[in-house]
Order: C-alpha cells, then sequence, then structure tokens
C-alpha cells in the first residue's frame, strides 16, 4: 500500500525496474542478497530509507557473514564456469558436478564426502 509521496514515487521505481510493487522487489533484492547500498541505488533514494523500508515489511536479511559467503560462492563459481568453457566444456558441471550442494546427496564439498 502506497501512503505518501515517497513512497509512490519508490512504488514507482520498483514498477520500472520490473517488479510489481516495492514490496515484491525488497523481497527478491534482499533474497539475491543485494547491499542496501545496491537497494538505494537502484531506486534512487539513501540507505536510511532502505533500512526503514526492510524494518516495516519485516523482511529479515542474511547475516553479513552468509552473505559475504555467497557472494564469494557466486564469484568462484563464474570464474570456474568461464575457465571451463575456455577449455572447451560445455559447463563446469559436468566436469565436476560434485561441486554443487545437494547433488546425490551430498551437502559436504570435501573430498572424504564423496565415497
Amino acid at each position: 500500500m502506497v501512503v505518501d509521496r515517497q513512497q509512490r514515487r519508490l512504488h514507482d521505481r520498483a514498477q520500472i525496474l520490473g517488479f510489481p510493487d516495492l514490496d515484491s522487489y525488497l523481497v527478491a533484492r534482499c533474497q539475491q542478497d543485494a547491499s542496501l547500498t545496491q537497494l538505494a541505488d537502484e531506486l534512487h533514494t539513501t540507505i536510511d530509507v532502505i533500512r526503514r523500508l526492510i524494518d516495516e515489511t519485516g523482511i529479515h536479511r542474511s547475516s553479513p557473514k552468509v552473505r559475504s559467503a555467497r557472494q564469494r560462492r557466486r564469484a568462484i563459481d563464474q570464474h570456474l564456469t568461464i575457465r571451463a568453457e575456455q577449455l572447451g566444456f560445455a559447463s563446469f558441471r559436468l566436469i565436476w558436478p560434485t561441486a554443487w550442494p545437494g547433488r546425490h546427496g551430498r551437502s559436504s564439498r570435501s573430498p572424504a564426502s564423496w565415497a
């Protein structure tokens, strides 16, 4: 629900970015571990406004430690995928499928768990 001019502007900006409303935007971007700075830049507002909106909507963000680990994992996966393509493989997952948690019931990446 849009209650004031600022929220109307933010709601409209979220729609321009392809989301049905501001809440959907905030939920999706927080699930993607976007930083408060990224959210503020995308909505053309301040970090304080973003922090207030997240608090008001009751969104629980991952801890900074978890977000950092996910970001490192994405960067490593991207690097390995590019390298696999350079070596002529269609996908990194084809040459090392056990690197992805959940595959064949494995959740650990250590070689001991592969047996």
